[in-house]
This record gives structure tokens, sequence and C-alpha cells, in this order.
């Protein structure tokens, strides 16, 4: 488990690096909106959303040890909402967000593929990349 932590880790952390270069804080937090939403979408084919809303739930929990403003983000059946934290997002720097939201990836990608025996691994980390900066305008 914690050699695909580490494997998890390595995959969000260079997604990270070659996407959020020289973006401004909103751009950072609708790349991180897509991002989420992509790998939800994912999961949403092999787990229930009752399951799916349990593991982002705890994924948010989780990171919001080390950064609490993440609790912020409300987890709900269908998705995220992220109203209350975009208004929050207004007082946090670029590094804060990135490494809150590098945390939140890899717990809800490791805790998603555990549960799913690996099954969601690839698939996961997938769709993550397929989200980029320069797809569109973020």
């Amino acid at each position: 488990m914690a050699q695909d932590y580490k494997y998890h880790a390595v995959k969000v952390e260079a997604w990270i690096k070659s996407n959020t270069t020289e973006l401004s804080r909103d751009e950072l937090v609708n790349l991180f909106e897509f991002a989420l939403k992509a790998i939800w979408e994912s999961s949403s084919i092999k787990m229930s959303e009752v399951t799916l809303s349990a593991v982002m739930d705890r994924a948010v929990f989780t990171s919001s040890d080390t950064h609490k403003f993440m609790l912020e983000l409300r987890v709900t059946p269908t998705g995220i909402q992220w109203d209350e934290f975009r208004k929050l997002s207004k007082d946090l720097n670029r590094h804060e967000l990135i490494r809150a939201f590098s945390h939140l990836l890899k717990e809800f990608i490791s805790i998603s593929s555990n549960i799913s025996g690996g099954l969601l691994n690839d698939s996961l980390l997938k769709a993550l990349a397929t989200v980029t900066s320069k797809q569109k305008k973020i």
C-alpha cells in the first residue's frame, strides 16, 4: 500500500509540475476543479455515489489535517461544491493551494485504488493526465 502511494505521489507531482507553473490563484482553483471532476467521473464508473462521496470526503478530511481550508470543499453525492472554497481561496497563496490539492489528489487516488483492489489505479491517473492548463483557458 505504501508503495502504491509513492507511485501515485510521483504521478501527481509530475502532473502538478507540468500544469501549475505561472497560473494565478483563480486559474489554479479552476485547474484543480477540472482535475477533481475528471477523476470523480472516472471513479463513478466503478463506484457507487455513496462510496465515491465517502472516499472524497475522507480524502478532503485527511488533507485538512495540514490544510484546514480544505474543509470548505463540500462533498455531495454528485460531486464537490466549490462556492465557499472559492470565497476563501482569495486569501490563500499559490503554494498553499498547490500543496493542499497535491495532498488531496494523492489521497483520493490512493484510497480509490486501494478499495478497488487496484482496478481504478490506471484509469484515475489517465483521467488526471487529460486535464491540462494548456488545453483551454483555465
